[in-house]
């Protein structure tokens, strides 16, 4: 689904006022099609999978170059938003867009191993090995429907047992903040508001069990809260809410499924108008 929000990035169809980042959690918890229907106002979800922060902003900042600004960005957390990882995982859903002319897109992704200077510069070589997506891109191969529904896909799942495993492996995590990541963060939220552009910070539900497996998640929260202050915009956490004690609005300890998603937009919803955050100002 990673191309269906690449594509509509890169080909300017996002006129959205409300756009979500954010990782898998921001995919398949926030439906932009409910926030579009009791708002009146567009929204898009361009949730990246299994990429903390920094490619995050790159793909935003992609929106941002080919697409009209929007007026609210919602910024999903969690505790690993702010961990810098090695590697550029699901590195082939970047391939189509690899232009020599793509001089921020090439300096992000190059910090990350998976690809290399001559990807964006050599079609053949980058596509060697993964000619499926040629296939997908320019055949309309299973074209059918898109994957995701403006950037979303709930999930029909049921519990798993992910968590039950993590526990027989360890007694708990400690997630690494990444000093530069948080830096980055920091002069992004500023960045954004100097643009005019409302920014909320929202801690999604999370299973309560998962909560407690993350040794630091309470220093991590603080930091959050802290940019919020510093910033005066607002943070709001569903870490206490009610779906947050219920299974069956998960498919493991930090992923909604399609039930608890819709449910948790819905409260984002009243919680955004009761903060007076929509609907948004012309």
């Amino acid at each position: 689904g990673e191309y269906d929000v690449w594509n509509d990035i890169f080909e300017g169809k996002i006129k959205s006022d409300i756009i979500i980042i954010g990782s898998s959690r921001a995919w398949v918890h926030f439906n932009p099609t409910i926030i579009t229907d009791k708002t009146k106002h567009f929204a898009y979800n361009i949730g990246i999978d299994g990429h903390p922060f920094f490619l995050q902003k790159t793909r935003f900042d992609a929106l941002k170059k080919y697409n009209k600004k929007p007026k609210l960005l919602i910024i999903s957390l969690e505790s690993n938003s702010l961990f810098k990882r090695p590697d550029l995982y699901n590195h082939q859903q970047f391939l189509p867009y690899l232009r020599s002319n793509e001089e921020d897109l090439k300096k992000d992704l190059l910090q990350f191993k998976g690809l290399n200077s001559y990807d964006f510069e050599l079609p053949l070589i980058r596509f060697y090995g993964n000619f499926y997506i040629l296939k997908e891109l320019f055949l309309n191969y299973n074209n059918t429907s898109k994957i995701r529904t403006k950037g979303f896909k709930g999930e029909d799942k049921e519990w798993n047992k992910d968590l039950e495993n993590a526990k027989k492996k360890f007694n708990s995590l400690n997630v690494k903040v990444d000093d530069i990541t948080t830096q980055k963060f920091k002069k992004f939220v500023k960045d954004n508001i100097k643009e005019d552009i409302n920014v909320v910070l929202v801690y999604s539900p999370e299973y309560i069990e998962g909560q407690n497996f993350i040794s630091n998640r309470d220093s991590i929260v603080d930091i959050y809260k802290n940019i919020s202050k510093d910033n005066s915009i607002p943070f709001i956490d569903f870490s206490k809410d009610s779906i947050c004690y219920k299974k069956k609005y998960f498919y493991n300890a930090t992923h909604l499924n399609k039930k608890g998603a819709n449910l948790f937009t819905n409260k984002l919803i009243d919680t955004l108008k009761e903060r007076k955050l929509l609907p948004l100002k012309n």
